[in-house]
């Protein structure tokens, strides 16, 4: 993917250079997950095909991430699964994740994706605000039991 830009901000695909910085940010977002975990388990999901990640930079500083997993659903088709969007717990609500969310939404079109699906931790109601003024819909529960 070529990186796409809105302005100055653009996103780029990940690259193993820039491992310590994805983690730093993925910590941040799961502040209760073993850094050598969330390492792990991050470069665990980059070895399946049906999933990217990006890095959203302003002005080649990079300010959040955001991944996703490429999926084919009965009831919405060829589908973005949204996956560990984060932006710098530094430089939240200060827009910039509507621009990247807009940045995904533009290349996920560009793909050949009919949807964009995402799920949010209950408690987090101010996530769940951003989403329903960017038109996102509840569908139903995201349900898990950790074996």
């Amino acid at each position: 993917m070529n990186a796409k830009m809105i302005d100055q901000f653009e996103i780029k695909k990940f690259k193993s250079g820039h491992i310590n910085d994805f983690v730093t940010l993925l910590k941040q977002l799961n502040p209760n997950v073993d850094e050598s975990i969330i390492r792990h388990r991050f470069l665990k999901m980059l070895t399946f095909n049906n999933y990217q990640s990006f890095g959203f930079y302003q002005q080649n500083k990079l300010i959040g991430i955001i991944g996703g997993w490429t999926l084919f659903k009965i009831y919405s088709g060829k589908q973005l699964e949204i996956d560990n969007f984060i932006i710098d717990n530094k430089l939240q609500s200060k827009g910039y994740g509507a621009k990247l969310l807009a940045l995904i939404e533009i290349w996920a079109k560009n793909n050949d994706h009919q949807s964009v699906e995402l799920n949010v931790y209950t408690k987090n109601t101010r996530a769940q605000e951003f989403y329903f003024s960017k038109d996102y819909k509840t569908s139903g529960f995201h349900m898990i039991k950790v074996l």
